[in-house]
């Protein structure tokens, strides 16, 4: 965009008090003004000379990348970063040769102080990154402290990335999310919903890959389409169960493997209580199959759980098979489908992959 102002300005239509107005107009439209920045760090460990230090730019992982904007050589324990940036931002600082994971820090306008040591890195610099430190580094996962944090900045550009944390992975997800996403930017969002796409397209793939290769290296005679395999165990109420006895008038079969200590379980135990009540009336069983060797700590966790299905235990004693290894069960919390016909129709389905899988078999 070009603006002639000698023309505007020997217009006789044009009035000289327009002019200010149209330069501070012609400023924001060639973009906010970049401020100079200086990052000044101490390497306290012996290292070697003219080791590299780099400084890359965290933007999301899949749509933005972490460029690699500078880098310097360490002189005399020191080493110098300067620039300018329009507006504060994420970035990670490395040395060549330690640690891997780098040095997280939000570069602004102004100076910033680094100081390595081989036990501790302290990062000082404007008030974003004290912040920073105080309600993100210092917070144990993503809590209400770092919830502060975002709606703190929430119109910053830095912020995109921590809200993404939120989005992407469902266990992190917060109650005040709801209140923290109407407050972003446009143009934050239509980031955020782009690199949400691109992480479920590509985590789709690598569960698919995984799910081919535990096929691969599941025995056939268990795999996905196979008949199922009969077996016998101890019920809660003490009586011997047979899975073939089980299945009789019964449209589909959840064989759930677990275990008291296993807290993946117990986490995904709610999913299942709901399955049930869901479904129970429609031609769905679970049996739960537990790998305690606690009898008691097994019983206790169905009591607390009002887990009111069939549960059996796989406790080595003679009246038991051991139907982990049966099945080829190598980690819980583990689940299996098997549909009218006996055949089993999948495998190890966790969270809202299992329910729609139930809900569409059951159809």
């Amino acid at each position: 965009l070009q603006i002639n102002f000698l023309l505007l300005y020997k217009s006789p239509f044009m009035s000289i008090k327009i002019l200010p107005v149209l330069l501070l107009l012609s400023l924001s439209l060639f973009g906010q003004e970049k401020k100079p920045y200086i990052i000044r760090g101490t390497v306290s460990d012996p290292i070697n000379e003219d080791v590299t230090v780099y400084l890359e730019q965290m933007g999301l992982a899949i749509t933005e990348g972490w460029p690699r904007i500078d880098s310097v050589k360490i002189k005399n324990g020191k080493f110098v970063f300067k620039g300018k940036i329009d507006h504060p931002d994420l970035y990670r600082l490395g040395i060549k040769g330690t640690n891997p994971k780098g040095t997280i820090l939000i570069i602004e306008p102004g100076k910033i102080k680094v100081n390595n040591s081989r036990t501790n890195i302290d990062v000082s610099g404007g008030p974003i990154q004290e912040d920073f430190v105080k309600y993100v580094e210092s917070s144990d996962h993503f809590g209400d402290n770092v919830v502060y944090f975002i709606n703190k900045y929430i119109e910053q550009p830095v912020i995109r990335t921590f809200v993404f944390r939120f989005l992407k992975i469902p266990n992190l997800q917060h109650e005040c999310m709801d209140t923290i996403y109407p407050k972003l930017s446009q143009e934050i969002k239509e980031k955020l919903e782009r690199e949400k796409l691109e992480w479920d397209k590509r985590l789709k793939k690598v569960q698919e890959k995984q799910k081919l290769e535990e096929e691969k290296n599941t025995p056939e005679a268990v795999r996905t389409g196979k008949p199922y395999t009969d077996f016998k165990a101890e019920s809660s109420d003490g009586s011997t169960l047979r899975l073939s006895e089980i299945r009789k008038g019964k449209r589909l079969v959840l064989l759930d493997f677990w275990a008291s200590w296993c807290n993946p379980c117990m986490k995904e135990m709610p999913n299942i209580i709901q399955i049930y009540k869901d479904y129970k009336d429609k031609g769905l069983e679970v049996v739960g199959i537990s790998l305690d060797r606690n009898k008691e700590a097994w019983t206790k966790a169905i009591e607390k759980n009002q887990m009111k299905w069939i549960q059996l235990i796989t406790t080595k004693e003679p009246v038991n098979e051991d139907i982990n290894e049966l099945y080829h069960v190598k980690a819980i919390p583990y689940t299996i489908l098997i549909d009218s016909s006996g055949t089993i129709v999948a495998r190890k389905l966790r969270g809202e992959e299992l329910r729609e899988t139930v809900e569409k078999l059951l159809k």
